[in-house]
């Protein structure tokens, strides 16, 4: 045609580009063919450019899918990781507990042995008081009894 258009040209202006030139006149079959190889070659670079628009959007979707996928592996082990903490405390709690209720225990029994210590020793101190004022007396009623034969 002798002419230079922009590739990206409407298709309505190309045909009235190409209808107004002199080459139209000549070989009009020629001039339908270069529309319907532009069109053609049009339509098909239109597929091209979604095919690549899908492939990239599948992409961008296989790629979120991926890190959403990660992101729930990460809250998944986070979660675990929380329960088995909690566990471990729940754990040290309840021995936290035992040892306590072992402790009370001891002292328990270690004021019901003071206790009866305490009860031994007041029974022995009684029982020494009793002896000692049996031995008195013994000893004044022997005295006496000695007394009374000396008179």
């Amino acid at each position: 045609m002798g002419e230079i258009v922009d590739p990206g040209m409407i298709l309505v202006y190309l045909k009235q580009k190409l209808i107004q030139s002199k080459v139209y006149v000549e070989d009009e079959e020629f001039v339908f063919d270069f529309l319907d190889t532009t069109i053609e070659e049009r339509m098909e670079e239109e597929e091209r450019r979604k095919r690549e628009e899908h492939r990239t959007k599948m992409e961008k979707h296989r790629k979120k899918m991926e890190e959403c996928g990660k992101k729930e592996e990460e809250c998944r082990k986070e979660i675990e990781e929380h329960r088995r903490k909690a566990e471990e405390r729940r754990l040290e709690r309840e021995h936290e507990l035992e040892l306590a209720r072992k402790e009370e225990e001891e002292r328990r029994l270690e004021r019901k042995q003071e206790l009866e210590f305490a009860r031994i020793k007041e029974r022995q101190k009684t029982e020494n008081e009793t002896r000692i004022r049996e031995s008195r007396h013994k000893e004044e009623m022997e005295a006496r009894l000695k007394a009374e034969e000396e008179a």
